[in-house]
């Protein structure tokens, strides 16, 4: 059974083809295992991996850890929407763990705001007042780069949002009924490239936000934490641990 545990690097391809046998033992032929797909899937499984070794961080405020879970949550529910091609389900997911990473980076240093939303959910920010908050963090100021990721991840948010909203009738998904639910995604490899940079980028921000705790990290934890992030952001972050 995949547990999404504290797994190390060297555990986690062991890990993600329990995943995949794990699916494998629902005999249902919706379920779709081309290389295509389980390319996404592996990359779904690096994320939630990463996300779940961050949220082993010990000095991460109560308050906050709830966002960051809430991430891992997304990564997870995400294998599932891959695995029987629900677009829809994928592009709502995304578009929340953007969303999420904002709301972690804000509200980890926000207790009072974090409890008035408790209570008065209308006293959200807005996503435009999130990354503007990021962009001026003091654990980001050494960072050149950082802006070029909350600037990625913006546009990204903003497409996902478009269909999601349905701007035109070519982004509406349709479906007639539960038996043509489950379909192969129509364009995988133009989601794995979707998907690795929403990945990629949700990751860097947070190593960076981290930075300081993940001194504490062994060289094992922080391969697991680092898989998403390309070469010179993994220099970079190399240069702030």
């Amino acid at each position: 059974m995949p547990r999404f545990g504290e797994i190390l690097n060297s555990e986690r391809k062991k890990d993600f083809q329990e995943v995949v046998k794990y699916y494998q033992s629902f005999k249902i032929a919706d379920i779709f295992f081309e290389k295509e797909n389980l390319t996404l899937l592996n990359g779904i499984h690096k994320l939630a991996s990463g996300l779940n070794m961050l949220s082993l961080i010990k000095n991460v405020p109560e308050y906050a850890r709830p966002y960051l879970l809430q991430l891992k949550s997304d990564a997870v529910q995400l294998i599932s929407c891959a695995m029987v091609g629900t677009e829809r389900g994928l592009k709502l997911l995304e578009r929340s763990l953007i969303e999420n990473v904002f709301r972690y980076i804000y509200y980890y240093h926000h207790q009072i705001e974090h409890n008035l939303l408790q209570t008065e959910p209308g006293s959200y920010k807005t996503f435009k007042e999130l990354c503007e908050y990021s962009k001026k963090h003091p654990f980001f100021k050494d960072n050149s780069t950082i802006g070029d990721s909350i600037a990625i991840l913006h546009s990204k948010y903003s497409e996902l949002s478009k269909t999601i909203h349905t701007a035109t009738i070519g982004e509406m998904s349709v479906v007639e009924g539960i038996i043509s639910l489950h379909k192969p995604l129509s364009n995988v490899n133009k989601e794995i490239d979707n998907f690795g940079t929403i990945a990629q980028n949700i990751m860097y921000l947070l190593v960076c936000f981290h930075s300081k705790d993940l001194t504490s990290f062994s060289f094992d934890e922080l391969r697991v934490v680092t898989l998403l992030l390309s070469t010179p952001q993994k220099k970079k972050s190399c240069q702030l641990t």
